[in-house]
């Protein structure tokens, strides 16, 4: 039996394709709603055609709001048609098809990137030198003490 390689996505891949994060792709497949592949001992694939499944309509609108939604909540999205469901189908077979024509990188174009991490490594390095070895705060912590300050700003 062979298996067409072309048939199977990386996770970066589907992720990038769905315009989700990797971590969602592997979510679905802990929760059983995407299978995966195993490839060697550590690398996952995905099949392009159960990812392409993953594309389909939303329940329809119902014409009055679910009881105990809020006033002013965004509404349910529309339900696609079939032709737009299949539209959908359509285009992301068309990035997935674009997606395998890109050119693999020239021995300058990975040199180069390799010297611009490099200096990105040196430059982060520095940085710490002249912060005394005291690491940024990590983002989510900012992140929820703007978000503290603007619901106690609300109240």
């Amino acid at each position: 039996m062979t298996v067409g390689l072309d048939e199977y996505l990386t996770l970066a891949e589907a992720a990038a394709l769905l315009k989700v994060h990797r971590s969602t792709i592997r979510r679905w497949i802990d929760q059983g709603d995407l299978p995966a592949y195993r490839v060697g001992q550590r690398r996952l694939a995905l099949r392009r055609d159960e990812v392409a499944r993953l594309v389909r309509p939303v329940a329809p609108v119902s014409p009055t709001p679910p009881a105990g939604r809020r006033r002013g909540a965004e509404p349910a999205a529309p339900s696609f048609t079939p032709a737009e469901q299949e539209r959908a189908r359509a285009e992301l077979e068309a990035a997935i098809a674009r997606r395998a024509e890109i050119p693999p990188l020239t021995p300058e174009e990975r040199e180069r990137g390799l010297r611009a991490m490099q200096e990105a490594k040196a430059l982060g390095e520095r940085i710490l030198r002249e912060r005394n070895g005291v690491p940024f705060s990590p983002s989510w912590e900012i992140i929820n003490e703007f978000r503290d300050e603007r619901s106690r700003q609300l109240s």
